[in-house]
């Protein structure tokens, strides 16, 4: 028999358990897909189809054009990838690239919907993860603005309703199913994180739970994050360390994080104050796999450009 840890792709609690050789077969051919689109690999097609889709657009015809633009708008290009170095794909490579995308945005999109009927509405607020929201928006004005990106059916926002009624919270999230579940007295938009549809310095505090790990390009998601926060404004991010990946049956795509990293992106245009791991939330979930980074923005802010 082989140990695994078992972990949602929406943030559900980890549980280790002992699995059966059917469902070891079953991760197996997970990783045999890791190994065509593992994270790595998404993020280099994604700056890749880029490049190749704002050198070509000049030669492609309106229709090609459109789905290569909503695409780009999926992924949060507005322009070229600067990091890239070397010629762009051709032509046909980039329609390769761009089917490949919109292959695994299609897939994405079926498992949010799969997995949103058997993740729990609540979250008990002894939860380490509950405890850490709630200890930072504690420190926030009463009637601040507060937006959950990647918020699923609104869980923690209604952990914060009760706790902080005056304060206005907004969810965001992908899936238009796990928003019909959000609390009918927040506001609800529908959207992705690597182009979110705020204008800059929109909130007072924006926060993350296991959405980051989600995201197709999680740098670009943090800095769209940073875009909308105020000069001043506080971002809380909990997420997967990724010392447990290799141990977890999880989605290909996703991209688990270490420390140091989140820092890095996060120290750009904000001073990190907390950058640590959460204490084990009982016997079933393994100290050191969650992480927490909580900073606030330089009052200089971030352009969005």
């Amino acid at each position: 028999m082989v140990r695994l840890l078992s972990v949602s792709t929406r943030g559900w609690n980890a549980l280790p358990a002992r699995c059966s050789q059917g469902l070891w077969r079953r991760a197996r051919r997970g990783w045999n897909w890791v190994k065509e689109a593992r994270h790595g690999n998404v993020e280099t097609w994604a700056d890749a189809f880029a490049l190749g889709a704002f050198n070509h657009a000049a030669s492609v015809d309106a229709a090609t054009w459109e789905r290569w633009r909503a695409t780009l708008a999926y992924l949060g290009y507005d322009r070229p990838p600067s990091e890239m170095e070397g010629p762009p794909p051709s032509l046909a490579r980039t329609e390769s690239l761009h089917a490949r995308l919109e292959s695994l945005r299609r897939r994405v999109q079926l498992v949010f919907e799969r997995d949103l009927q058997s993740l729990p509405a609540r979250i008990d607020d002894t939860d380490p993860r509950c405890r850490a929201v709630l200890e930072w928006a504690a420190d926030l004005a009463d009637s601040a603005t507060i937006a959950e990106l990647g918020c699923g059916s609104g869980r923690m926002l209604r952990v914060l309703k009760r706790r902080f009624p005056h304060c206005k919270l907004l969810g965001l999230d992908v899936a238009a199913e796990s928003l019909q579940q959000v609390d009918a007295s927040m506001a609800r938009i529908r959207g992705g994180m690597l182009r979110l549809p705020f204008t800059n310095d929109s909130f007072a505090a924006v926060f993350l739970v296991e959405s980051l790990e989600h995201s197709l390009r999680p740098r670009q998601a943090v800095e769209e994050a940073l875009r909308v926060l105020r000069p001043g404004g506080r971002i809380l991010l909990i997420d997967k360390h990724r010392t447990w990946q290799a141990r977890c049956i999880h989605e290909p795509w996703e991209r688990w994080f270490t420390l140091e990293e989140v820092t890095d992106w996060l120290s750009l245009h904000a001073e990190v104050e907390r950058a640590e791991f959460l204490p084990a939330g009982g016997r079933d979930v393994p100290a050191g796999l969650f992480c927490l980074w909580t900073a606030t923005k330089r009052m200089a802010g971030l352009a969005h450009e």
